[in-house]
């Protein structure tokens, strides 16, 4: 493509400049006049590599616009992935469901059922994996664990929409409250616990995204349950309290340079979380906290395909 361009820019340099004298007696005829344009396959082609060369001159210099992206990714070091790298191949929705087992120091052994959705909303070249997975987990301890998570890409990746939904009732240890804390006695408490944390992000630039959300989190029937120390558990949960509620907007910025977010193979990954709790909106107090997660993905060996 770029060499038919050069051509091109060569043949319109060479037939703006001045044509040469033309024979004006017209019983005299040139059998031999030269056509418009020159001939690129003749035998003296000098004149064209000359004009060609000074076009390859002009081009080297013309960069390709920039966006803030391409800013972001030449800072991290990651480039741009090309269409052959992008291998997308349809819209179909692609289920999974996978029985698994583990053992955590915090859950004991557990057993879980997972599911998994994934699919492109679109077959362009940079059009990022939309997915839903869930989960159910019960352990040794009791513990029933309930996630919904979604992170979905509208076509074009002009918006995108994060659902962090999770159910959880969770006996554990704690090993006291606030500044009395003695890691050989550890109390065991139970509580119930549900989140609701929905985000929606507009696209700036390629990659680039800002949105707001609605994040909710409370934890009830908070109790102790450690059957040896009636006392001790009466003072727990005097001092724990029943519930605890947080509710407040956030503001979200978002650099996603990744087109598969269930396994990524390129990219860079940074999302800054700024979110308010306040009492206006059912909270227990009023705070703020932000949030930065950072991730980036390097093949190694390089040029391999472990990330």
């Amino acid at each position: 493509m770029k060499k038919g361009l050069i051509l091109l820019a060569a043949l319109f340099l060479h037939v703006s400049e001045k044509a040469p004298a033309q024979n004006v007696n017209p019983q005299v005829q040139d059998t031999n006049t030269q056509p418009p344009f020159p001939t690129l396959t003749g035998t003296d082609t000098s004149k064209s590599d000359h004009l060609a060369d000074r076009v390859k001159h002009k081009l080297h210099f013309i960069k390709p616009q920039r966006d803030l992206s391409d800013v972001f990714n030449k800072i991290v070091g990651h480039r741009t992935v090309s269409e052959n790298e992008a291998r997308i191949k349809d819209t179909y929705r692609h289920f999974s469901l996978v029985p698994a087992a583990g053992y955590t120091l915090q859950t004991g052994f557990a057993v879980l059922v997972s599911g998994n959705m994934a699919y492109y909303a679109d077959t362009a070249v940079n059009t990022k994996l939309s997915n839903i997975n869930s989960s159910i987990t019960y352990s040794q301890y009791k513990q029933l664990i309930i996630p919904f998570q979604a992170n979905i890409w509208s076509k074009g990746n002009r918006y995108n929409f994060i659902t962090d939904l999770r159910y959880i009732t969770y006996p554990s240890s704690i090993y006291g409250i606030g500044r009395r804390i003695d890691p050989n006695i550890g109390y065991t408490i139970n509580f119930t616990g549900i989140k609701i944390h929905q985000t929606v992000m507009k696209s700036l630039s390629r990659d680039i995204y800002a949105g707001v959300g609605y994040f909710y989190d409370r934890l009830y029937n908070i109790k102790a349950i450690d059957s040896l120390t009636p006392t001790i558990n009466q003072q727990i949960t005097r001092r724990l309290g029943g519930s605890e509620t947080a509710s407040g907007f956030v503001f979200r910025f978002l650099h996603d340079s990744r087109l598969n977010q269930i396994n990524p193979a390129q990219g860079s990954y940074l999302n800054i979380t700024y979110r308010t709790s306040t009492k206006a909106l059912g909270s227990d107090s009023t705070w703020q906290s932000v949030q930065v997660d950072a991730r980036t993905y390097i093949p190694f060996p390089e040029h391999s395909g472990n990330i």
